[in-house]
């Protein structure tokens, strides 16, 4: 088995803006059932700075301006256009549109005729459909950021990463492949897992925590548990309670790989709790 482990960041999940919640249990647990190799999930709580955030927004916003008045000029061409030919001043005003641009009109006209005047103005509308509510979207939530949140609140986001260790970059490829069909977004590689330790050196070891050396750091507290639930069932909600806390928190789940021996003994053990509970 390869000693270095294959690393992925798992993108953002949202359960409460997915149509799909109620299914997502289902999903999101078949990649984790999956693995056949040792197999580690880190979830950390990071800090969330909404100035950053709307910076950002606000980034986008702008581009997203500058497109649409790209295509205003473009509609504005199609104005000239009278007769059955495709204007000069239109075609030069298309050759200006920056890379991005040009391959979303493309992706528009790709069937359809570039000679009919008619054609262009579906292609704008169609975009128009597409801008709008993008532009609508991204100042609704600047609005919310600036003006309903509070300055002194403190927001954290999650982070998810998975950890493999395999055999075969034949089977780092399956898993990736997994995650993306299982928690149905998007997965990259990345070189290692964000360290939960800034530095050893900086902590002072004790039975159950770390103590910082330096009063800037925060303590370290390691719990440890080895069955989650009574019925060994959990879902994406289940750990809401935990990453809901005012501090800062990460989450390590180690999997390994049983035996078809131990899966036995598992079996019938759990068969023979339920029978004891029953009676």
């Amino acid at each position: 088995m390869s000693t270095v482990p294959h690393v992925f960041h798992i993108h953002p999940i949202d359960a409460t803006a997915r149509s799909d919640a109620d299914v997502l249990d289902l999903r999101w647990i078949a990649p984790i059932q999956q693995c056949q190799y040792p197999t580690r999930f880190l979830t950390s709580t990071v800090p969330l700075n909404l100035q950053e955030a709307t910076q950002e927004l606000q980034a986008r916003k702008q581009v997203l301006h500058c497109e649409f008045t790209r295509l205003q000029d473009l509609a504005d061409a199609l104005t000239t256009w009278t007769d059955e030919t495709v204007p000069h001043q239109f075609v030069d005003v298309l050759a200006t549109f920056p890379d991005h641009l040009q391959a979303r009109i493309e992706g528009v006209m790709r069937h359809q005729d570039r000679t009919q005047r008619a054609s262009w103005v579906t292609c704008l509308d169609t975009l128009a459909r597409v801008y709008w509510p993008l532009h609508e979207w991204l100042d609704s939530y600047i609005y919310h950021y600036e003006t309903t949140m509070p300055n002194d609140v403190h927001m954290r986001a999650l982070t998810h990463h998975c950890v493999q260790w395999v055999d075969s970059q034949d089977s780092s490829d399956r898993l990736l492949q997994q995650l993306q069909h299982g928690f149905q977004v998007g997965v990259t590689r990345v070189p290692d897992v964000p360290l939960l330790i800034p530095s050893t050196d900086s902590y002072d070891a004790y039975r159950d925590h770390l103590a910082p050396r330096n009063s800037s750091l925060p303590f370290l507290a390691f719990l440890v548990v080895t069955e989650m639930v009574p019925e060994r069932w959990w879902t994406i909600r289940t750990w809401d309670v935990l990453f809901d806390l005012p501090v800062d928190v990460s989450l390590c789940l180690d999997m390994g790989i049983m035996s078809q021996f131990n899966q036995d003994l598992q079996v019938k053990r759990e068969v023979v709790i339920r029978g004891q509970a029953g009676d």
